[in-house]
């Protein structure tokens, strides 16, 4: 228990810990803030400037449908309405214009606030990596694993103490993070938008969202303290993964679009896994073969794939099983000095 205290202490009085609170925290600030600013509660002047629109589209509906309803009952009179498409009739194709056409777009906590915590998990998973990979990177650079060793030889129960510590403090803290972003868009919703109709199972997907977000960082930081275990280094951590996004996620994509002509490339990468674990399914679709109908038309076909989350959540999680087994096993027979 001493050792995890003591973990503790030095988790949150790193100064690398702090910033990156003070980051993610002004990064929260900044879309909050965009958000706010791009988005306001209807007035009394926009409704006047919306009726005034609508009843302009209106007169104009009015003398297409008519129009439109003269060539019908006249099959033989020529113009733009005769024929309809199949299945169509004239009240169909021109309907009348409501209010809320011309109003302008509102920000809805119900209908943003899915996306606006993607956006929290994305932010937090990026928070997770680098403090794990630093948290551990920093010891191996200063030499303080090997002064550590010195009066706890234990390694495995050593590392395994610091993971956990590591993940705890990463889980707090996006909880905490996770508090302070509900407050910011309940704040946007009370003052520049609407809550719309929050309901149980609205509130209970949208706090699934949220653990989402969570339970991904938490992940992320074990890869970077993984990474950063086998390398020695917090810059062997961040090295991979930038050397993985140039490599693989872009370079990679244009060899296999633009070479090999893979379809949605995108779907073999660890992004897409990601996004799919926090929006909980990730579909692509691609055309396939055009062939020529009776009628000298196209018919095209089209192939689909989709990303669950059950899907990321085996790749993903097998991937950390990977590289944290391999963490440990280089971390109980190499030499540390």
């Amino acid at each position: 228990m001493s050792v995890v205290r003591a973990e503790w202490r030095r988790l949150f009085a790193r100064r690398f810990t702090r910033i990156m609170l003070a980051i993610v925290v002004a990064l929260f600030a900044a879309v909050a803030i965009g958000v706010a600013v791009n988005y306001h509660r209807v007035t009394a002047a926009d409704r006047a400037v919306a009726q005034q629109r609508m009843v302009a589209d209106q007169q104009q509906v009015t003398t297409q449908l008519a129009e439109c309803q003269r060539e019908q009952s006249d099959p033989t009179a020529g113009g733009p309405y005769n024929p309809l498409p199949p299945d169509m009739t004239c009240e169909q194709m021109f309907t009348p214009p409501q209010l809320d056409w011309f109003l302008p777009e509102q920000w809805v906590l119900t209908e943003q606030g899915k996306a606006m915590l993607t956006v929290f998990g994305g932010l937090l998973a990026l928070f997770g990596f680098a403090v794990g990979a630093s948290y551990v990177g920093a010891e191996w650079s200063s030499g303080g694993m090997t002064n550590l060793l010195l009066w706890r030889p234990r390694r495995v129960p050593l590392l395994a103490a610091k993971l956990g510590t590591l993940l705890f403090g990463v889980a707090v803290s996006g909880l905490g993070l996770l508090v302070l972003w509900a407050g910011m868009l309940s704040a946007i919703a009370a003052t520049r938008g609407q809550f719309g109709h929050l309901t149980t199972g609205v509130v209970e997907s949208m706090a699934l969202y949220g653990a989402r977000g969570i339970a991904l960082a938490l992940a992320t930081a074990a890869l970077g303290f993984a990474i950063s275990t086998v390398g020695r280094s917090t810059v062997a951590a961040l090295g991979v993964a930038i050397g993985y996004v140039i490599v693989v996620e872009a370079a990679g994509h244009l060899v296999l679009a633009n070479m090999l002509k893979v379809a949605k490339p995108e779907r073999f990468f660890l992004s897409s896994y990601a996004s799919a674990w926090l929006t909980k399914k990730v579909s692509f679709s691609a055309s396939g073969v055009c062939t020529v109908t009776p009628d000298g038309g196209q018919s095209c076909g089209f192939t689909d794939w989709s990303i669950s989350m059950s899907h990321a959540a085996v790749v993903l999680g097998l991937l950390l099983a990977i590289l944290l087994a391999w963490a440990f096993i280089a971390f109980r027979r190499r030499d540390v000095t």
